[in-house]
């Protein structure tokens, strides 16, 4: 399943870019069906209108509702959410799927020892070069830094903590294993798991920063451990940082909507860490136990 944020029918464009848009995904999902190897479901969530937001803050992209859309829409056991411009390597269904035995170990692994397997995602810089489809082309293209990993320039502790050189030898699962990763708490990378057992992304993130990183905590308090997921990937061809990754975390930064979005992260941590496996995300399926979405205390200001 695929979700995609596009402006509400009367605003950003108005009726005719509403049409286009719906256009462009019906033939993306005709194009994706007529290939006869997946069926693909695509929701669409309109944006809020800024005419009519109450904040500023509630127009910026839902992308954790998105996932939450995604999951839900998801009828597989195993599932891994993945943002929609990264493309996976060439063969990586079959390697899942294509042995009966591997793949009962990784579901019983992912649901009854709460296991996730850290996918390795990579950014391909060389604008003239093909996107990558295989370990071997991704082996050649990262000396001379044609292929990174993803978010290195920005982030670096969400996707690197993956040992690229031993990755790069590993081959297959030992006992639906693969190699257990250690990771700081800014790790954050794209996860296989169980479709059940995987909890709900908190929908107060917005824009960018903290959104899996919130998430990935959540699976720790809950027990979840990561993995190396060998042999397999996923590539993005690189692309400028949107407005809100440059306001965020740009040499001159937004230091209101930045301290926000720390303050949300702080809040969701110590929820955590006070409710354990208690916890529930808020969604817009829950009911709102501290008022609007990503809202500081009253009186306006983060708290602090």
């Amino acid at each position: 399943p695929t979700a995609t944020s596009t402006p509400p029918p009367g605003g950003g464009g108005g009726e005719a870019a509403w049409n286009r848009t719906v256009e462009m995904l019906s033939d993306f999902h005709k194009r994706v069906e007529d290939k006869g190897e997946c069926l693909l479901t695509i929701s669409v969530l309109e944006a809020v209108d800024p005419a009519s937001a109450k904040e500023e803050f509630d127009t910026l992209y839902p992308i954790n509702s998105l996932r939450n859309v995604a999951v839900r829409n998801a009828h597989s056991p195993l599932i891994m959410v993945v943002d929609a411009d990264f493309a996976p390597s060439e063969g990586f269904h079959e390697f899942l799927t294509s042995d009966p035995v591997i793949y009962a170990s990784l579901l019983h692994h992912a649901s009854a020892s709460r296991r996730v397997w850290a996918l390795v995602s990579l950014e391909l810089h060389a604008g003239h070069l093909p996107i990558p489809s295989t370990r071997a082309e991704v082996a050649a293209l990262l000396p001379n830094r044609s292929v990174v990993v993803a978010e290195a320039y920005l982030n670096p502790a969400a996707h690197e903590p993956v040992d690229i050189d031993h990755w790069l030898r590993a081959d297959g699962f030992a006992d639906g294993g693969g190699a257990p990763l250690t990771e700081d708490a800014a790790f954050e990378p794209f996860v296989l798991g169980a479709r059940e057992a995987l909890p709900d992304y908190d929908e107060r993130f917005r824009g960018y920063g903290f959104d899996k990183t919130a998430h990935a905590r959540h699976l720790r308090s809950l027990g979840f451990s990561y993995w190396l997921l060998p042999r397999h990937f996923a590539v993005a061809r690189y692309h400028h940082p949107t407005p809100t990754a440059v306001r965020m975390f740009g040499e001159d930064p937004d230091m209101l909507l930045r301290t926000r979005m720390e303050w949300l992260f702080d809040q969701v941590s110590s929820d955590i860490d006070a409710e354990g496996g208690g916890y529930q995300p808020l969604t817009a399926a829950s009911t709102s136990r501290r008022g609007a979405a990503g809202a500081p205390p009253s009186g306006g200001e983060p708290g602090p």
